[in-house]
């Protein structure tokens, strides 16, 4: 009989993980959902595909789809922050090009405003740039002179 009065306690034991685990997994679902949902965001806040969608439709209306356009931005702004991602996932079908910075670029400026400000990393080369377009939010449409 001893073996089966050691085994109750170890059974609630199984029992209590068992519901804690499940709450977990509720809790953890709950959230998931409440983040994927626009809906559940505090007053006043949205999510930055959102805001960068925003920003960039009058870019977007004025490139054609399918063009490849470079890409720069402040040197502040960090990959991790994932601007370069957020900005090509608002302009698709059009390809941004970080790298080799094609003619005519999309830049986005947030931190120093203009490509005249000193910490711009086209400060250097500025004369060989024309502004075709200031978005007036840190983007610009600029082009190879």
């Amino acid at each position: 009989m001893q073996p089966t009065s050691g085994r109750k306690p170890q059974l609630f034991i199984y029992l209590i993980l068992s519901c804690i685990a499940l709450q977990q997994l509720y809790i953890l679902n709950s959230n998931r959902i409440a983040f994927l949902n626009k809906s559940t965001l505090p007053f006043g806040q949205s999510d930055s595909v959102a805001v960068y969608e925003k920003k960039l439709v009058n870019a977007v209306s004025l490139l054609p789809p399918k063009s490849k356009i470079g890409y720069i931005q402040d040197s502040g702004l960090s990959v991790m922050q994932g601007h370069i991602f957020l900005s090509q996932y608002a302009m698709a079908p059009r390809l941004l090009q970080e790298k080799s910075l094609s003619d005519t670029v999309l830049a986005n400026f947030p931190i120093s405003g203009t490509i005249e400000h000193p910490n711009n990393p086209l400060y250097t080369e500025r004369k060989n740039w024309l502004v075709l377009k200031d978005f007036k939010n840190g983007f610009f449409l600029i082009r190879r002179k």
